[in-house]
Formats: C-alpha cells, structure tokens, sequence
C-alpha cells in the first residue's frame, strides 16, 4: 500500500494534537495557584475545543487555495511554541498556592544550586 503525504502528515498532526491534549492538563495543573488551578485548566481545554469548532473551517479554504490551510496551521503552530518558551520551568519547584508565589514562577532568580 502508498502511503501519501497527506495522510502522513494527517497521522502526524493528529498524534500531536493528541499529545498537546494531555499537555494542556499536566502544565496548567502545575502552573497554576490553588485557588484558580480548575480555573487555568477549564481556559486551556476551552481553547482547544474552540480551535477544534475552528478545523473545518481552516479546510475549507482548500478551495481558495491548496496552501492555506497547511500556512494557518503552521503559523499556529509557530505562535504556540513561541508562547511555551516564555513559560517558566516548575520542575523541582513546590505547586504555588497564592497568586504571589504565582507571580514568583515569572521571576528570574539566580541561584547558587550546582545542578542548575
């Protein structure tokens, strides 16, 4: 059997979006306070579902032209890898539990720890 692109890069971009599934609920349960972690974690999943109603219509500009939807796609994808490199590492770190501590995961401290 022939595998085509197509359907190479359909497999491939729905594993991934699969796998950004679970991501969403792992980071944002780490990420956020307490008090607002349910909160953190109901905007994550929103978003996914309001990019999932958004799919079909990405498809249907294949009839304006063949490459626009693998550009918006791309470009997405782009601006969200972007926005995940400018969020802080929690690992080895206790979970915030205020809004304080929240705003202390952005801060940029150095650190005498030799693992780092």
């Amino acid at each position: 059997a022939v595998v085509s692109t197509q359907s190479t890069g359909y497999g491939f971009g729905k594993a991934l979006s699969g796998s950004l599934w679970a991501v969403i609920y792992l980071y944002s349960s780490e990420m956020y306070p307490t008090k607002i972690r349910s909160l953190g974690s109901g905007i994550g999943s929103a978003s996914a579902r309001v990019a999932a109603l958004l799919a079909p219509f990405i498809s249907d500009a294949l009839t304006l032209s063949p490459v626009i939807p693998y550009i918006a796609v791309g470009v997405v994808g782009f601006l969200c890898t972007a926005a995940f490199i400018l969020v802080p590492e929690t690992g080895g770190k206790a979970l915030p539990q205020t809004l304080a501590e929240f705003d202390n995961l952005f801060e940029k401290k150095e650190t005498k720890d030799p693992r780092v």
